[in-house]
């Protein structure tokens, strides 16, 4: 299967032997067609178990892929250049990435981690519960939790709060300065800097 990721042509194989699905992928500068990097075993989740068909895109975002190395442990892969970004820990779950950060739940079940993309830090931890969500824009990390519900934004550097709602609302789009939430037919747009229950101030042109 072809593909066009972080600016090169990405040529994705499976083979099918011994019951499994074997992978290749070899990245192609496309002005020289010239072979840039290579790299076998990751399982980019293209293919079903029928044959090894590879009916799906790779998932991802901007310059970065998703995939499974061989020993089941989940990945994030740059496309340009098919150095491993991240490779989780056993039981870790990917939740959200984009060509920065990686959000990821905890092999526990109780926390998500935001991890700095080429390197071997975490930026910051927050407790959540083993069903919760998440999503990374430019502006925000979004986590969304259940009993009780929450919605909360945090800066996807520092994991500082920019906004904790009580609410099972979802959020429909991130801005520079606030989202989007809505729920069934309600829709609203709340300010980053709210807590759910605070008071509307005048000056800022709440109410």
């Amino acid at each position: 299967r072809l593909s066009v990721v972080g600016g090169r042509l990405l040529r994705i194989t499976a083979r099918s032997q011994d019951d499994n699905c074997y992978f290749a992928i070899s990245g192609v500068d496309p002005a020289t067609g010239r072979e840039t990097w290579r790299r076998a075993g990751i399982n980019l989740r293209t293919a079903d178990k029928a044959g090894c068909v590879q009916r799906e895109d790779p998932q991802g975002a901007r310059n970065v892929l998703i995939g499974v190395a061989p020993d089941a442990r989940e990945t994030v892969l740059d496309g340009y250049d098919g150095r491993l970004l991240w490779v989780g820990a056993d039981r870790q779950k990917l939740l959200a990435v984009d060509d920065r950060y990686a959000l990821v739940r905890a092999a526990d079940q109780r926390s998500i981690l935001a991890r700095g993309l080429g390197t071997d830090r975490t930026l910051w931890t927050r407790p959540a519960g083993g069903k919760a969500g998440a999503t990374l824009t430019p502006y925000a990390a979004v986590i969304v939790d259940e009993k009780p519900s929450r919605l909360i934004a945090l800066d996807p550097r520092t994991g500082r709060e920019l906004a904790v709602l009580r609410t099972s609302a979802n959020a429909l789009a991130v801005g520079p300065a606030g989202m989007v939430i809505g729920e069934g037919r309600e829709i609203g747009y709340v300010r980053f800097g709210s807590t759910a229950g605070s008071e509307p101030d005048p000056s800022n042109g709440d109410g």
